[in-house]
């Protein structure tokens, strides 16, 4: 049997350790890496930032001009989702423009008793029991339902996707 070679050992153990660190703390890393190798800050620069001229820097850009780069992913203020300004067209977001409002006309809150299990008409619920609410702009259960607008996904400087917000609240909370 031929030797292992330890590089592969290392690129082994650097990716174990990129799946199991904190967001914060391969921030931090990134960051460092970035500032300290000029080679490793023009991959990046490649990887997250977007040229002018491109479809997404003429979409609203978040960009002070024409000329500047702008970030190549954005959160969408409509889905809640990461997406690429890059690829962003008439069809790529779909959405919901209402509330989920509690189904009281079906039997899914039949059994359910606010004293135990907490009240019905709440967030927590609405994300824990989607199917138990619609939509009031279209009238589609919430669990089921994709969403009944269609457009281009839109932006807002320095947001962070609601699912992300609420893991890495927790994850901040937890990094030392």
């Amino acid at each position: 049997m031929a030797p292992q070679n330890p590089q592969d050992n290392d690129r082994a153990l650097l990716s174990s350790a990129i799946e199991t660190a904190t967001p914060s703390r391969l921030r931090k890393a990134f960051q460092e890496i970035c500032d300290k190798s000029p080679e490793a800050f023009n991959l990046a620069c490649s990887a997250l930032l977007t040229k002018p001229g491109t479809a997404a820097a003429a979409e609203g850009s978040n960009a002070a001009s024409a000329g500047d780069k702008r970030k190549r992913f954005e959160i969408c203020i409509q889905c809640e989702k990461e997406y690429n300004v890059e690829t962003n067209d008439e069809k790529s977001c779909v959405w919901h423009s209402g509330e989920l409002d509690v189904d009281d006309d079906d039997d899914f809150w039949a059994d359910h008793d606010e004293d135990i299990h907490g009240i019905i008409d709440s967030d927590e619920l609405r994300e824990q029991y989607p199917e138990g609410y619609t939509w009031s702009c279209c009238g589609e259960r919430g669990g089921t339902s994709e969403g009944c607008e269609r457009g281009p996904h839109e932006s807002e400087p320095g947001m962070i996707a609601k699912s992300s917000r609420t893991r890495l609240g927790y994850i901040l909370n937890q990094d030392t």
